[in-house]
């Protein structure tokens, strides 16, 4: 198995970080993978907000949990959990420890700019296994993107007045070895050959 097929097979979630702080060249790395992913028309339009350092962090996910916690969990079954933690726990951090968040934003109107993050993120993560790093992707930023306070935090960091957060990643050196990769499950692909 080639390199990059081992990596996209064994890269998993990591929910669980050491307090190493991870090098600014080593983020640069994985926004430079962000950068070349595959966008719709080549228009290139997410954008990448890197916050590096454990107190920004934190600040930022202490931000997002109290405004997860004003989310009606009827109106978001799939969020139900997250928003529960954050009204039990108000310190609750949706970063787990990371040192690292990595914002995707692209304008609001764009008709692509959700996948075209999406595919940006992807890239990033697999970038993070292959230098030795723990990644997972994150909704939560997502979910409340349009809350005047997180707005307001996002134009501080250079989200243009146009944008949102569609994506978001954590990074930094897992606690732990990385889990086994679990089978995946039956009768997901379907093959139509001539």
């Amino acid at each position: 198995m080639n390199e990059t097929m081992y990596t996209l097979l064994h890269r998993r979630s990591v929910r669980k970080y050491k307090q190493d702080e991870v090098d600014r060249e080593t983020v640069e790395q994985i926004l430079q993978a962000g950068l070349y992913a595959a966008n719709g028309g080549n228009n290139q339009v997410p954008r990448f907000i890197a916050l590096i350092g454990q107190e920004q962090v934190e600040a930022f996910a202490h931000l997002v949990c109290l405004e997860m916690g004003k989310l009606d969990e009827a109106e978001h079954p799939y969020r139900k959990n997250y928003i529960h933690h954050a009204r039990q726990n108000p310190s609750f951090n949706c970063c787990y420890g990371a040192p690292v968040l990595i914002l995707v934003v692209a304008p609001i109107d764009h008709d692509n700019s959700m996948a075209d993050c999406a595919c940006a993120t992807q890239n990033m993560l697999n970038a993070a296994y292959s230098l030795g790093l723990g990644s997972c992707y994150m909704n939560h930023p997502h979910w409340v993107t349009d809350k005047e306070a997180i707005r307001q935090a996002m134009i501080g960091f250079g989200m243009h007045e146009d944008e949102q957060i569609y994506c978001g990643l954590i990074v930094g050196y897992a606690m732990s070895a990385i889990d086994a990769v679990p089978d995946r499950k039956e009768g997901r692909v379907c093959i139509l050959q001539n």
